[in-house]
């Protein structure tokens, strides 16, 4: 039984040593994509790691085992990389796919008014106002303390771990 429960746990242990890494690695030498890579093979390291260290009473149960907790483990690293590290980056993707396919350089006016900058803020505050999250009173706006939030403060004190920073906008 001990067994059976340490092998379920070792796809969330792998996950943590993955973002310790991750963070580690991103002070060292601030690059998102070194970081990333860095956080993936510290946790496939994990995960090997822990296998060996925990035998299993059968060999086809073992790779059965080893094979599903690969599997956890880069499905649990993909949605973290992706949900919690890496929100907010397909507008930087969709801008670098703008000016790769336009075939001349441009100006970050043209950038600006191709995807409606003010306007991508205003949908998104209005967004927030409709759903209850901000209030405004007196042409300010103010938050009211909802679920999104707390996600907001938990996404924070995440990225900061990792990358020692609140946000790439400011120190």
């Amino acid at each position: 039984m001990q067994h059976d429960l340490l092998s379920l746990l070792t796809p969330l242990a792998a996950l943590a040593v993955a973002a310790l890494a991750q963070a580690i690695s991103y002070r060292l030498r601030p690059s998102m994509p070194v970081s990333y890579l860095a956080a993936l093979f510290a946790g496939l390291a994990c995960l090997g790691a822990l296998f060996w260290a925990l035998p299993g009473p059968d060999a086809t149960e073992n790779l059965a085992l080893a094979l599903a907790n690969v599997g956890a483990f880069l499905g649990l690293w993909l949605c973290f990389a992706a949900g919690v590290v890496g929100l907010g980056i397909s507008l930087r993707i969709r801008i670098i796919a703008y000016l790769r396919h336009s075939g001349r350089p441009r100006t970050e006016a043209e950038i600006e008014t191709a995807f409606k900058g003010g306007l991508l803020v205003a949908q998104r505050l209005e967004r927030l106002l409709a759903g209850g999250h901000i209030r405004k009173e007196n042409c300010r706006l103010y938050s009211n303390g909802t679920w999104l939030t707390r996600v907001a403060r938990f996404n924070t004190q995440v990225k900061r771990f990792l990358t020692g920073h609140a946000s790439e906008f400011g120190a």
